[in-house]
């Protein structure tokens, strides 16, 4: 074997992993990104219609589903957007300031039909998720 066809094999090796092995691992890359970047978009808009849902509360729907009024206290807490909007904090049993009675909440969730149909099916039919 010469050193010139040596060498050309050496190139086509070359030229095989790259193909095998770089290009596809620059495409996947690019790819990623994008993906990423949709995702990022995606819960974006998510959040904007979440939010858009928590100050839009629809009373009706829910006492249509459970057929009678909802208890005024929810009514006032989805009617005030600083409280409906709060995130990540504790409720105290009534009375106490003790941490291992508290419960934690991530967030409220909006009062309408979506929220129900996306329950928890444990949760029950006659229950009104309202945080999380």
């Amino acid at each position: 074997m010469n050193h010139q066809t040596m060498t050309e094999n050496l190139e086509n090796l070359a030229v095989l992993i790259m193909l095998m092995f770089v290009v596809p691992a620059m495409i996947l890359s690019v790819y990623q990104r994008m993906a990423a970047r949709r995702s990022k978009i995606a819960y974006g808009k998510h959040l904007v219609e979440f939010e858009e849902r928590l100050q839009h509360p629809q009373f009706q729907e829910l006492e249509k589903h459970f057929a009678r009024p909802l208890p005024e206290a929810y009514k006032r807490l989805y009617r005030d957007p600083e409280r409906v909007l709060r995130t990540n904090f504790l409720v105290y049993a009534p009375g106490s300031k003790d941490e291992d009675r508290a419960w934690p909440i991530a967030s409220f969730l909006p009062a309408d039909a979506t929220t129900l149909a996306e329950a928890w099916p444990g949760l029950g039919e006659n229950n009104l998720p309202f945080a999380c």
